[in-house]
């Protein structure tokens, strides 16, 4: 007995998901038989066909004479059990000195019973033997469409009226890469063999597949090489591009000219042997990179952002005079003055009149800011007056020693 679908009436168009073979597995599949062959086509006599897998009766010819059915014919048997197939239109199989001999196909157009859940009756559907299958009745070519492009074109015999399957599709696209599938709608489709899903099938299945680890991701030919001791391209070499690290003495993130170099994949631990407590870095030095004072992390070069606030008036301690004030290692020592720092001299004069003053009462004060003498040059100090407030209002110079601001 086989369930094919719940215990409902069915219409005709259904008819289609029946299995071709009487009392056979529930696939909705229609198998061709491949055993033994029966009377021709409108033949009166057909000759009898001998055992075979699912052996066929005498084919459309009404009169046709039964062919011999195939079942489990020369399997080894101790009863006739062993050898039932389960099929009715094929005949019974039997045993005969411990081989399975295969039943006589009963006449094509014997009633059938392939029951549903229970009972064909239910359904109103009937069934009728033809070349040992037990098939479906049906009145035109719709009655047998399974509704899956799959399996071909279902049509209904005009001569038995029963369901014959149509050729199954063949999606084999011959590429050793690719699983052959087949959607009921949509027909066939190739999905790529991808075990980790990194878009790459694996080498084990031929040429067409270039992963030669197709359970990481991160490995495949022409993947970037990373630092994981795995050779991640399928180059054969492991960690082929480690970073090179570049001793920074004063660890600003810049390393001098010349600086020394290791590859490795992790930033080293240990400071380098050319300055103890000195660092590494990744980035090379090179044009507008390179530090030009491995000592101090203050100096390097910098955006124009950071060199404007790069201004200072302390040499670089340590510094050669070619760049005791080049904070920024643009090989230029520019020179500049603050708000309060003025290059030449200027006037503290003011007029300032007391409370009620009119006239003559009024306070004139006097006076000049700015360094005396020429301007000193960057870093150097000189003699500066400013301006400041009294009380009153009145300006008065103050006068200190102060150095040229530059960087």
């Amino acid at each position: 007995m086989i369930r094919v679908l719940a215990r409902t009436a069915l219409p005709l168009g259904l008819i289609a998901l029946m299995p071709m073979s009487c009392g056979g597995d529930d696939s909705r599949t229609f198998v061709e038989d491949t055993g033994g062959t029966g009377g021709t086509a409108g033949g009166s006599a057909g000759t009898a066909g001998t055992g075979g897998t699912s052996g066929s009766g005498g084919s459309s010819g009404a009169d046709a004479s039964a062919g011999t059915g195939g079942g489990d014919a020369g399997k080894t048997c101790s009863g006739a059990s062993d050898c039932d197939d389960g099929l009715a239109c094929n005949g019974v199989e039997t045993c005969e000195g411990n081989l399975c001999k295969a039943g006589t196909n009963l006449k094509d157009g014997t009633a059938c019973d392939l029951s549903i859940d229970g009972g064909v009756g239910d359904s109103g559907i009937t069934f009728s033997c033809v070349s040992g299958e037990c098939r479906a009745v049906c009145k035109d070519d719709t009655d047998c469409d399974d509704n899956d492009v799959c399996t071909g074109k279902e049509i209904c015999n005009p001569t038995t009226k029963t369901c014959q399957s149509g050729t199954p599709l063949d999606c084999d696209d011959t590429n050793d890469c690719t699983t052959n599938e087949c959607d009921a709608v949509k027909g066939c489709y190739n999905p790529l063999i991808d075990q980790d899903k990194d878009g790459h099938a694996a080498t084990s299945l031929g040429s067409c597949g270039d992963d030669c680890n197709d359970n990481e991701k991160t490995i495949y030919k022409g993947a970037p090489e990373l630092c994981d001791g795995k050779d991640n391209d399928c180059d054969g070499k492991v960690d082929g591009s480690e970073p090179t690290w570049y001793a920074d003495c004063d660890k600003d993130g810049f390393a001098p000219a010349g600086a020394t170099a290791i590859k490795v994949c992790t930033k080293p631990t240990t400071p380098p042997t050319s300055c103890s407590g000195g660092g590494w870095t990744e980035k090379a030095p090179g044009p507008g990179t390179t530090d030009c004072f491995d000592t101090n992390a203050a100096v390097h070069p910098m955006t124009a952002a950071e060199s404007n606030a790069a201004w200072t008036s302390s040499a670089i301690p340590g510094a050669t005079t070619a760049v005791d004030f080049d904070y920024n290692c643009d090989g230029t020592e520019e020179k500049r003055f603050t708000k309060s720092f003025v290059p030449t001299n200027s006037s503290c004069a003011n007029v300032v009149s007391p409370p009620g003053c009119t006239g003559l009462c009024a306070l004139v004060c006097t006076g000049a800011a700015g360094y005396s003498g020429a301007v000193p040059a960057c870093g150097d100090t000189g003699t500066y007056s400013s301006c400041a407030k009294q009380i009153l209002g009145c300006k008065r110079v103050i006068t200190t020693a102060k150095a040229q601001e530059c960087r």
